[in-house]
């Protein structure tokens, strides 16, 4: 593919991935794309709650997406923006299918799902010629390849991606005061102090994702007894509330006392404002673990069944547990073991990490 595309596109569209943490893992090609198209107004498409967690200063304009149907109303908007430039960075038929339909002339992504022939870049004919994703480098990276043909001809991905990855604890977010505010309220209104709490993210969308909560319920224990002032913070959507109810059920009552239950009361902007305030995270290979990249705060995830090259959390200041069995990474949402399922998490014992959490609160002076 040549570099250095000369002319300058006044308008650009980006379909932004369809999953949370792919969307976090996303912001590297969102900050490149501004710095590459100074100029150019960008806007963004996707889901509706992508709104809320943003670069600050990237986006002109974010275009929400209602259900999974193709809304033919809003494609005749679209065509009325006169876009010059399209990126989808789903890998869905509908997100290629969307550049399409509005008319826009530089359609690029990557290949996959029966839509090369609708992504194409001028100087070919023909599909675009974008090798696949490579599952053995970072998500972050792959997403930026698709601004190769733009790159001046003496930088790389490589070159942008390692920029990024200095500045990625510096990312300003879209934050109003406003928001702030209501997290601020419900810190008061919770008792809860700021820089004296870890935050659990107990949940996932993948069940062979989640880490033990018999597992959980010892180290909140374990943590709580050791730390006789700081409290346990659980935060996340609704797929966190059945694991919540699971572990505070199992709770001793002097501990129950110290405990929080925030999930579904925060944003996910104000999931990041809570993070920057807390002593540190627990959280699953998930949407949150790379979110925490975004802040200063202690991050300790876990890896089994997904590939660590492809989705490790860019996050500078982690511990990341991962037994590295010979069935792992098995890319299932259900731990195909029938005899000791999810081995890759119950192998981690609840002690490691427990250590791990007063490592970082002694390392931050906490």
């Amino acid at each position: 593919m040549t570099s250095g595309w000369n002319n300058k596109p006044s308008r650009i569209l980006i379909h932004a991935p369809n999953w949370v943490g792919d969307h976090a893992m996303a912001f590297s090609f969102y900050v490149t794309a501004k710095k590459i198209f100074p100029e150019s107004e960008i806007d963004l498409m996707g889901r509706t709650w992508v709104w809320d967690l943003l670069p600050l200063g990237i986006f002109r304009n974010v275009i929400p997406l209602h259900g999974k149907k193709i809304d033919h109303q809003l494609i005749l908007k679209l065509r009325k923006e006169e876009y010059d430039l399209g990126f989808t960075l789903s890998p869905s038929f509908r997100s290629a299918y969307f550049l399409f339909r509005a008319g826009i002339p530089v359609r690029l992504g990557y290949p996959g799902d029966m839509r090369g022939s609708i992504l194409r870049h001028p100087r070919f004919t023909g599909s675009l010629r974008i090798p696949p994703p490579n599952k053995y480098e970072h998500r972050s990276l792959s997403y930026l390849r698709l601004l190769t043909p733009f790159f001046p001809p003496d930088k790389t991905a490589e070159d942008y991606f390692s920029v990024y990855l200095s500045q990625i604890m510096n990312t300003d977010l879209e934050l109003s005061p406003e928001k702030k505010k209501e997290m601020d309220f419900i810190l008061k209104k919770e008792k809860i102090k700021k820089k004296n709490f870890w935050i659990i993210c107990p949940g996932s969308v993948a069940p062979s994702k989640v880490y033990p909560m018999d597992y959980l319920n010892r180290i909140i224990h374990g943590y709580l007894e050791k730390n006789k002032t700081a409290q346990i913070v659980f935060s996340g959507s609704r797929l966190e509330k059945k694991y919540v109810w699971q572990i505070l059920s199992s709770l001793d009552e002097k501990i129950q006392a110290r405990v929080r239950d925030l999930t579904e009361l925060t944003s996910l902007s104000q999931s990041v404002y809570l993070m920057e305030n807390a002593r540190g995270i627990i959280a699953n290979d998930s949407g949150i673990a790379h979110i925490a990249a975004f802040t200063g705060t202690p991050l300790v995830t876990f890896l089994g069944m997904g590939r660590k090259e492809e989705t490790l959390t860019l996050s500078r200041k982690k511990t990341v547990f991962n037994l590295n069995l010979p069935c792992s990474p098995c890319m299932k949402k259900y731990c195909p073991r029938k005899k000791e399922p999810i081995a890759c998490l119950r192998g981690i014992h609840p002690e490691w990490v427990l250590d791990s959490m007063l490592g970082w609160d002694a390392s931050t002076g906490e």
